[in-house]
């Protein structure tokens, strides 16, 4: 007989609202345990008061949330056992990082802590700077410890609510990867919230798109960026090329109908839609290749005609601006594969081929 393992987190018809606004709207969620799980979503989608909730900072208005398998709902949040990392690092400016690191581990006799700390501060490469304050550190540094501060006591649910937010470009693209490789190492189970969907993606064992106080997509980043479920979703994660339409299908050939053209997309991924209903085909710009008009067309693609507007150098890729179907149409090529480089106000080819679209239903 098979285990049944147990959820780290599981979010039952969580709901809340505040005054006539409904921040939260029904949500039932699950976290694996060992699971970095990133709930992503703009200002306003419900992302930062569900996470308030599991950290029990605020209350639901009706649902359950439950913490290895533990009703958690009305736990205060102090005995939860879950770890909390800020965007504004939250340390104590009067206590040295040692001090800092050891304040959750009021509970752990003294003979244990010494231990605990050191461990922690190698972890996040900090070893020797135990006797600094937090205004002799940098911001990379700050939000280390406060990395380190959280796990320290090996806590069985991290939270982490826009923990890069306030750091620059570079220095929030080398710590996002050094927590990634903590994750890894300690096999500790996150629940992080941000806004940037390409931390998300970097980051997620699993992501949930928020929009409007509920869950529009939970999927692998992978399965986010490849196949889309919603126009919403292949809008907010990644760039996309949407051609409007309506849906249309002949002989086992799906395909969006729009003024005057007509797009193929993969059959698959219009289950569930009916001919005639609006719809909408999503291509990504990696997936497109540009070629000369008179080239012939390669089997299973489809083409349409554009005609260049701008270029950008990106290092490794071009990104192409296009005008084509009375849109504008996004193709990122890579810059070593280029067998054909189109200048500007030249008319081109745009190709892609079939099954790399993505068919999803408009609202």
């Amino acid at each position: 007989m098979t285990e049944v393992t147990q959820p780290a987190l599981r979010m039952q018809a969580v709901t809340k609202i505040f005054a006539s606004l409904t921040a939260v709207d029904a949500i039932d969620l699950e976290l694996r345990k060992g699971e970095f799980l990133t709930l992503l979503g703009s200002s306003g989608s419900g992302k930062t008061t569900m996470l308030n909730m599991v950290a029990g900072f605020v209350q639901p208005t009706s649902g359950r949330i439950f913490i290895d398998g533990q009703d958690a709902t009305h736990i205060p949040s102090h005995k939860r056992g879950i770890g909390m990392v800020f965007q504004n690092y939250a340390l104590f400016p009067h206590l040295t990082v040692a001090q800092n690191i050891a304040f959750p581990l009021v509970r752990t006799p003294t003979s244990e802590r010494a231990a605990l700390i050191h461990e922690a501060l190698h972890l996040v490469g900090l070893e020797g700077l135990e006797e600094r304050f937090p205004r002799q550190l940098s911001g990379g540094q700050q939000q280390r410890v406060a990395f380190a501060r959280a796990v320290v006591y090996r806590p069985r649910l991290l939270l982490m609510d826009e923990p890069f937010g306030a750091l620059d470009k570079k220095l929030r693209e080398t710590l996002q990867l050094e927590v990634r490789r903590l994750h890894k190492e300690l096999g500790i189970t996150i629940l992080h919230v941000t806004h940037d969907q390409e931390e998300a993606l970097v980051l997620s064992d699993r992501i949930a798109v928020f929009r409007r106080g509920r869950v529009e997509q939970l999927d692998s980043p992978r399965g986010l960026y490849d196949n889309p479920k919603t126009v919403f979703v292949a809008d907010f994660v990644g760039d996309s090329n949407i051609f409007h339409g309506v849906m249309s299908q002949d002989s086992g050939t799906t395909a969006i109908k729009g003024n005057g053209w007509d797009l193929c997309g993969p059959v698959q991924s219009s289950v569930g839609l009916a001919p005639g209903c609006r719809a909408a085909l999503v291509i990504r710009p990696d997936k497109l290749t540009l070629v000369p008009v008179d080239s012939t067309r390669a089997p299973e693609s489809q083409r349409i005609t554009g005609c260049v507007r701008q270029v950008v150098y990106l290092g490794d890729t071009l990104k192409y601006e296009l005008q084509a179907l009375d849109q504008t149409i996004y193709a990122r090529l890579k810059t070593d594969a280029l067998s054909f480089t189109p200048n500007l106000g030249q008319e081109v080819s745009i190709e892609w081929r079939t099954e790399r679209g993505t068919i999803v239903p408009v609202n």
